[in-house]
């Protein structure tokens, strides 16, 4: 009974995962099912006027489909555009905030800020320019208590890969 319960989730998995490719399918063929349904028993017209009517019928129920689909696909695309401008947003900042921090004059509290707004902005940080931030702060800590640990090139690496990840 459990391979059944587990082939029943993937099933679902699959069906969650591709939701829009069957309500797509649904609607291409729905309209000529209800109109061969109904009509059928008429058969096949040779009129040319019978023909320009359910050319009429089918590009009436799929302009509604299609603006449907085109309204969600620019719903789908606007919401990625505003995520991209929140990241960009948030990576400019980010910068910004870095190369206020220098390290002849760290001041704790400019870090204890750069930590804060770089966890905030987690979600629209690459999970590796994210892991790369944090540890960038800890070593600003470390500089501003013992300015002998100051290593340019681990700054000037970092400020490359955010000026990466921002023009991707």
């Amino acid at each position: 009974m459990a391979i059944a319960t587990s082939e029943n989730s993937k099933v679902w998995l699959h069906i969650k995962r591709n939701w829009w490719k069957i309500v797509f399918l649904i609607s291409l063929f729905l309209p000529v099912i209800f109109y061969i349904c109904n009509f059928s028993r008429n058969g096949f017209s040779d009129n040319p006027a019978d023909w320009g009517t359910f050319g009429d019928y089918i590009g009436g129920v799929y302009s509604v489909v299609l603006t449907l689909a085109l309204v969600y696909v620019t719903y789908i695309l606007n919401k990625k555009n505003e995520h991209n401008k929140e990241r960009l947003h948030a990576v400019k900042e980010i910068y910004a905030r870095i190369s206020n921090i220098e390290s002849d004059n760290i001041n704790i509290d400019d870090i204890n800020h750069l930590v804060k707004y770089v966890v905030a902005n987690k979600l629209h940080l690459r999970e590796s320019i994210y892991r790369q931030l944090i540890i960038m702060t800890d070593y600003y800590k470390e500089v501003a208590i013992d300015k002998s640990k100051i290593d340019i090139e681990k700054e000037a690496a970092l400020k490359n890969a955010l000026k990466e990840y921002y023009n991707e």
